[in-house]
């Protein structure tokens, strides 16, 4: 593929029956679709109670690797928060999985980037993972005894082990 800038002068019908060209075509600008509402939420047919509720104000605790407080189509909707891997109110993810699953739950509806099931609801970033993921149970257990005491009506948490625990 390549891109040639063209003039006036320019002869397009010499390059379109030149036995080089394998086509012609104008480049033309793209972008992303603003608000792209993604598969998982379509799937779970979030949109068809958007008009009787958007989780408005809903706590929802994820408890992950934190989330990037400063994300645009999070940050709006950010609440609190706890980071138990380095024991500060921060909760600023240091991996992406954070982000991404609160993108998925409540990414905002404002014109740009996707939209999540509950785009109304807060986001409470509960960061129990490092940056590699890994984490411990014990904080796992503070996490969620962190969002219940401080409110959240929601935990989600998308991790997981292949040990036993009572």
């Amino acid at each position: 593929t390549y891109s040639v800038i063209t003039t006036e002068d320019s002869d397009i019908e010499e390059l379109e029956t030149d036995e080089n060209v394998g086509g012609l075509e104008t480049d033309i600008p793209i972008r992303m679709f603003a608000d792209t509402i993604d598969w998982g939420v379509v799937r779970v047919g979030a949109s068809n109670v958007w008009a009787d509720g958007s989780g408005a104000g809903v706590p929802v605790a994820i408890i992950d690797t934190g989330i990037q407080i400063n994300h645009p189509d999070l940050s709006n909707n950010i609440v609190g928060g706890y980071d138990f891997v380095n024991n500060d109110t921060s909760g600023n993810d240091d991996n992406g999985h954070g982000t991404h699953v609160a993108g998925i739950v409540a990414a905002t509806m404002n014109g740009t980037g996707s939209v999540g099931a509950s785009y109304s609801a807060k986001l409470m970033p509960i960061k129990v993972l490092n940056e590699s993921g890994y984490g411990y149970l014990s904080d796992v257990a503070k996490g969620i005894y962190y969002a219940a005491d401080n409110g959240a009506r929601i935990i989600n948490m998308s991790l997981g082990t292949s040990y036993d625990s009572d």
